[in-house]
């Protein structure tokens, strides 16, 4: 019997990985691209990149990842495709990513949105 540990954090972590390839295979076959999946690695602070064959089989692309800035935690796609969207872990903001030939993500030079905080001061 297959049981996930107790720890919350762990049963988090697998749910949102689910969610996160569920989505991104309806994006794609939404937007009727080719069916790829980006998943990140919070760890090595990269996003692997893979194309989905038939039956669900994941093949790695080459390179099989692409470097993130900090600790990515989360992955979105556009609706058309083209640009993959990955969430930073030390609320830097969003690293923006092309969808390149065959899947392939190449990070964008600038990115287009950078979560500012307010600057408050207390008088």
């Amino acid at each position: 019997m297959f049981r996930l540990h107790s720890r919350t954090g762990h049963r988090r972590h697998l749910l949102l990985g689910a969610a996160t390839v569920a989505t991104l295979l309806a994006v794609a076959a939404s937007a009727q691209a080719a069916p790829f999946v980006y998943v990140t690695n919070e760890l090595s602070g990269t996003v692997s990149q893979f194309n989905a064959r038939a039956g669900g089989l994941l093949a790695p692309l080459v390179p099989a990842t692409v470097a993130a800035p900090t600790r990515p935690l989360g992955v979105a796609v556009s609706p058309d495709g083209q640009s993959v969207y990955v969430a930073n872990h030390d609320s830097t903001g969003v690293s923006q990513y092309d969808v390149g030939a065959g899947g392939r993500l190449s990070q964008r030079a600038r990115p287009r949105w950078r979560r500012t905080v307010p600057r408050t001061r207390w008088r």
